[in-house]
């Protein structure tokens, strides 16, 4: 696993971050499908899993179950 800022457009698995009053809109958010979260301090209606992004130890559950899942 590599951790990188940008990329939003690469066709990679990817956690998308959304802070509340960071200058964006939840409308804004680029939700392809290779997004398979969204790390977030506020709540959002997402057809991907939702995330608490101040829970470390949560977001890090998430990407270990997630890698266990994938093949190969």
């Amino acid at each position: 696993m590599i951790l990188v800022e940008g990329f939003k457009h690469e066709e990679i698995a990817k956690i998308v971050l959304f802070r509340d009053g960071a200058g964006h809109r939840p409308e804004e958010l680029v939700i392809d499908r290779h997004v398979i979260a969204v790390a977030s301090d506020v709540s959002l209606n997402l057809d991907v899993a939702l995330l608490d992004i101040n829970d470390v130890g949560g977001l890090a559950d998430f990407v270990v179950e997630w890698m266990q899942n994938q093949d190969g």
